[in-house]
């Protein structure tokens, strides 16, 4: 996936197949707004533009024309692959059937196959949305898993505990009284032990915590949310 952070890197990573001006902007538009994505198919052949509702039309066929809903994104042209919407959503597929049909029932019968393909669009878009439905179950599914997980806490309090025990030790030595060495390594060791307990706390934690961003990023793929107006 091609990652779109502003205008200029939309414009630049994708010159080779922008559509002419003034649909462009209205893609550039989409993107920067988190209403769509760019997505890299490779092999030469055109990115797709994937609409948050569910179409997808290649990029350099986008265009920004009069439609049955008023001035919209549609393919300029029409819809073609499993992958390829003529519309960016299922208002559009439905508002152009009911168009054409109410403009002149007769267009039923003579385009058949047009009419066939807006609601197969459509069908693809529920799809498409429902898929997406499911990979954010799952995600939270996953996120609820990792931070749920209960880690091995160590209790700061007994390093306290033993620190004091020292000083008071340190404190009965200064006025005369005999150093119990092993005693002094005893309570030190306990001090090591909470520290040792909360450094694999602290790996433990990080760790998941990086799972966690590696989880968002996979649901997240190309999409611009950080700027996201609607």
């Amino acid at each position: 996936m091609i990652k779109n952070k502003n205008p200029e890197d939309i414009l630049d990573v994708n010159k080779a197949w922008l559509p002419p001006s003034p649909h462009v902007e209205r893609v550039v538009e989409m993107v920067v707004r988190g209403r769509a994505h760019i997505e890299d198919r490779g092999h030469e052949l055109p990115p797709l533009v994937v609409f948050e509702d569910g179409g997808a039309i290649e990029l350099p066929n986008v265009r920004y024309i009069d439609t049955h809903r008023g001035i919209e994104i549609v393919s300029a042209a029409g819809s073609s692959g499993a992958d390829i919407t003529k519309h960016p959503d299922v208002c559009g597929c439905i508002d152009e059937l009911r168009g054409l049909a109410g403009e002149n029932p007769d267009n039923i019968g003579s385009s058949t196959e047009h009419f066939r393909k807006l609601v197969a669009d459509a069908l693809y878009m529920v799809d498409r949305m429902r898929k997406r439905l499911d990979d954010y179950n799952q995600f939270f599914a996953e996120i609820i898993e990792a931070a749920s997980k209960q880690e091995n806490l160590p209790d700061a309090q007994m390093a306290h505990q033993s620190s004091e025990a020292i000083f008071k030790m340190l404190e009965d030595i200064k006025s005369g009284s005999n150093a119990d060495i092993e005693e002094l390594f005893r309570l030190a060791e306990q001090i090591r032990d909470v520290a040792a307990r909360q450094e694999a706390a602290l790996y433990s934690m990080r760790d998941r915590s990086i799972a966690i961003g590696d989880l968002y990023s996979k649901i997240k793929g190309s999409r611009n949310w950080k700027n996201k107006q609607d």
